[in-house]
């Protein structure tokens, strides 16, 4: 198959010479003429001019220069076409052979081949182990032409492909990354296949400039993208609230009051993960699965709902919503909520053999108060989780925020219940994160499995799932895996949850919560340039 050739002219030699220039040059975009502005995305006070991948800071979303081979369609949790056009996977689901897209050049006006897939997934890791260059795994990689690659695995690896549409299967230019050293370059002038080129950096402000031959296609409106440097969701609150930009992804603790007082201001958040109570099962009562049966039943979403105001939406038992998922919930579970049953968190405590004495329960002379640990952002979501639990079994839970450090804490165990966000972008993305291979002891830090989960029937499931040759084994395996997750409740979903999303719409049409087939959400891999480069201007 016969490759493109790019062919610039002079003057297009300037222009793309302009767009990947560094401090140089302010936009030639006149003041607001196609010009999109977002608050960057994680938030910080300064942003950091390093675009090497392989560094722990980089400058802002260059999830949106770099780019995997497929992404991943947030609102239903399909894999889509990116930098490869099309794939196949053999019969045992060993190998994949791709197709890459034959239009797609690199800034600098050279061909995206296979080489430089091969570079990225398999020179690069190797060359710096310590990095941290994500990339998916598999046994060898094979590139037979300039347009196919074909990745061999050790076994059955369909499930695994949606991970490689997120931000760690971003795919670099060989031409450029081969000559340097990736412990010290910073990566001045960024060379992508993404729409955009760096046009122009500073601490506080970067700007984008949309590329007039990217492989998708031209912009349908968007001709610069200034991003802005935010140290705080209070402050990228008050930028928005100032029309100093249209976009950002915060949350708000009423977005109804806070900001959606004019038409123009939208919000929402995704729902394709969950927001969740964890049980260490590693500790008493959590290992009794009626403890954890009793405490969901007697919690309440839809009040948790309404005292939040933040865009969570009343969740699905499974935790996955089906609005995102679809079919690949199990069909019993696809219009079931959670709602507080007070009569079967009664039963389940009693069919525990725990009493209620105290505020604590009480076992075999053994008495066990129950701490809720969250970050700080949360205590609210907390105080009303606590207080549905006194109500309801006369339990006093105790309230604790946890600093910085709370992510080593949760990975070595350090808690009985802990609050925070779980899920993934399929059922076994969701599910495997209590695989009892990714966990530890308490005491030692778990891969993923924070709970500390250890089921062998789940495990076999997730196994089994693991090495699905068919979309129909995929999908039935992960119907059972949803079953049995139920059945013992291994964690407790409070709400749908997800990016959150915070647009005005005065300037630019974006789209609405779960339309088209992406989400403009800034930390995902793809999402959001596809966002803009279909983002239309409304004329005022």
């Amino acid at each position: 198959m016969l490759r493109r050739i790019a062919t610039l002219t002079v003057a297009a030699a300037l222009v793309l010479s302009a767009c990947s220039g560094g401090k140089a040059g302010e936009s030639s975009v006149a003041a607001d003429e196609g010009l999109l502005k977002l608050i960057g995305w994680p938030l910080t006070p300064t942003f950091v001019e390093n675009y090497n991948p392989g560094a722990p800071t980089t400058g802002p979303l260059l999830n949106m220069m770099y780019e995997p081979l497929v992404r991943v369609d947030d609102n239903h949790m399909e894999i889509k076409p990116y930098l490869a056009e099309s794939w196949k996977w053999s019969a045992d689901a060993k190998t994949l052979t791709m197709k890459l897209r034959e239009n797609a050049t690199w800034s600098d006006g050279k061909d995206f081949t296979s080489a430089d897939v091969k570079f990225s997934f398999e020179t690069l890791p190797k060359k710096y182990p310590d990095l941290p260059i994500l990339k998916p795994a598999f046994a060898s990689l094979e590139t037979p032409d300039p347009d196919t690659v074909v990745f061999r695995f050790d076994a059955p690896s369909r499930v695994m492909l949606s991970d490689w549409g997120w931000t760690y299967g971003l795919v670099v230019p060989e031409h450029v990354f081969a000559t340097q050293d990736l412990t010290t370059w910073t990566n001045p002038k960024p060379v992508t296949t993404g729409p955009f080129t760096l046009e122009r950096f500073t601490p506080q402000q970067v700007t984008l400039k949309v590329r007039h031959d990217w492989w998708g296609g031209k912009s349908k409106g968007v001709k610069s993208v200034k991003i802005l440097a935010s140290g705080s969701p209070e402050a990228a609150q008050s930028a928005l609230l100032k029309d100093e930009a249209d976009w950002a992804n915060i949350r708000w603790a009423d977005p109804d009051k806070q900001w959606k007082t004019k038409p123009e201001h939208q919000f929402w958040m995704a729902t394709s993960a969950y927001f969740m109570v964890t049980f260490n099962l590693d500790t008493e009562p959590y290992d009794n699965v009626h403890v954890r049966r009793a405490l969901y039943a007697a919690f309440d979403s839809g009040k948790l709902v309404q005292v939040l105001h933040n865009g969570i939406q009343v969740g699905n038992v499974t935790g996955m919503d089906h609005k995102t998922f679809g079919e690949a919930l199990a069909p019993e579970f696809r219009d079931k909520l959670q709602s507080q049953d007070l009569a079967t968190a009664r039963s389940e405590l009693a069919a525990s053999g725990y009493t209620v004495s105290g505020g604590a329960l009480v076992k075999a002379g053994k008495t066990h108060k129950l701490t809720l640990n969250g970050r700080e952002d949360d205590a609210t979501a907390m105080r009303v989780v606590a207080a549905q639990w006194k109500e309801a079994l006369g339990l006093d839970v105790a309230v604790r925020t946890l600093g910085t450090s709370y992510v080593d804490q949760i990975k070595k165990g350090d808690f009985d219940l802990f609050m925070w966000q779980g899920g993934g972008c399929s059922v076994y993305c969701n599910f495997n994160a209590l695989n009892g291979a990714l966990t530890a002891p308490v005491g030692k830090p778990a891969a993923d499995n924070y709970g500390r989960v250890r089921d062998a029937e789940l495990d076999g499931l997730l196994t089994k799932l693991a090495a699905a040759t068919s979309d129909a084994d995929i999908q039935s395996l992960g119907w059972e895996v949803q079953r049995r997750f139920v059945d013992q409740r291994f964690n407790m979903p409070l709400g749908a949850s997800g990016a959150s999303v915070t647009v005005n719409t005065e300037r630019w049409q974006f789209p609405q919560q779960s339309e088209g087939d992406y989400l403009p959400a800034l930390g995902l891999a793809a999402q959001p340039a596809v966002a803009i480069m279909n983002l239309t201007p409304t004329g005022k």
